[in-house]
């Protein structure tokens, strides 16, 4: 079998519905804190925050979902890839890895359960960190990812809750990873677009490390699961503010729309959007094309970058030198309404 066939949903995909996860999680994130954790389960942010001292912080973080692609080595890639990721959205530099993995085996090879561990360690390397160790378990359906530990300089810390009123909103990578992946699924995807797709879900969020040194940054998180409404929703709530964003500017893979069109979609991009769509006002005359990219479930998806509008172009700047070519300005952060959200065309 390939690794797919085990899997009913793929990457980020498999996530919990968003409502189901807030009634999950209502008594935890109730639940008292030492002071030394100051980004906890009720900050709804991309990692946990333990403050070592006045100058430093550990971030620790975990991710791990059922294969996204057939190739063994580049579901690994991948997974870590989408690991790390949360070290770097809080401005964090990662120092060691665990790995997580789940497996049928009877049925996957040993020398394909390598090949995840060979890919997520090819990226860890990039990373500058090694997986240390880990934990492997008997499972129907085959799982791969990572616990990630992190440190960053408290004065450098980012978070996802302090969005400024008239910060514009940059995106450093293009959306419609969860449409790929549906058209992976269904062995639909040309070459072409296979690899669009592994070059953007293993190119590392690490410029993150850098932005965060930025001042002029005032907000950052990585879009994953719950797409780019979910997690700008997140933003918006934190930060008490709104968000009005440009569609039209939003980066999308190639062939997203032509997948959208013809209904090559995921089951997650209807949960998030029936859980959002109560806070989020579109101005346009293709609210279901909208609808359905934006809340899209990303695996190893971008950052979502809260900055001064008078550095944008200096972020946009930075984020070009660091690869991301696809990187634009796609919104702006506005006064407080019932609308956390609002699209215009």
């Amino acid at each position: 079998m390939k690794l797919t066939e085990y899997s009913n949903s793929g990457g980020c995909g498999c996530k919990i519905s968003p409502n189901i996860l807030d009634k999950i999680l209502k008594n935890l994130k109730n639940n008292f804190l030492p002071k030394e954790i100051i980004v906890g389960a009720k900050n709804s942010d991309d990692a946990a925050v333990y403050t070592l001292d006045k100058k430093t912080s550990l971030i620790l973080t975990t991710d791990f979902f059922v294969p996204i692609v057939d190739n063994p080595k580049h579901f690994g890639q991948i997974a870590a890839t989408n690991a790390i990721s949360d070290i770097y959205a809080m401005g964090g530099k990662p120092i060691m890895a665990l790995s997580l993995l789940g497996t049928p085996t009877g049925n996957i090879s040993v020398s394909v359960l390598r090949k995840i561990i060979d890919g997520a360690g090819e990226i860890c390397s990039k990373a500058g960190i090694v997986i240390a160790g880990g934990h492997t378990i008997e499972l129907k359906e085959p799982i791969f990812g990572l616990v990630v530990l992190g440190s960053v300089k408290n004065k450098y810390l980012k978070k996802n809750n302090n969005a400024q009123l008239g910060d514009y909103l940059i995106l450093t990578k293009p959306i419609g990873l969860g449409i790929y992946a549906s058209a992976i699924k269904k062995k639909k995807i040309s070459k072409e677009e296979y690899k669009e797709f592994l070059d953007t879900t293993t190119q590392l969020n690490d410029v993150g490390t850098k932005l965060s040194k930025m001042k002029a940054v005032s907000a950052l998180t990585d879009v994953t699961g719950f797409g780019l409404l979910g997690h700008l929703t997140e933003v918006c709530i934190g930060s008490k503010l709104s968000a009005e964003i440009e569609a039209n500017k939003i980066p999308i893979l190639k062939s997203a729309k032509k997948y959208i069109l013809s209904n090559m979609l995921t089951g997650a991009s209807q949960r998030n959007w029936n859980h959002y769509r109560k806070t989020i006002y579109m101005k346009s005359s293709n609210n279901d094309f909208y609808q359905r990219l934006l809340s899209d479930p990303q695996t190893s998806g971008g950052l979502i970058i809260s900055v001064k509008k008078k550095k944008s172009k200096e972020v946009i700047k930075l984020l070009r030198e660091n690869k991301f070519k696809y990187a634009n300005i796609i919104g702006e952060m506005k006064k407080y309404n019932k609308n956390k959200i609002i699209t215009v065309i």
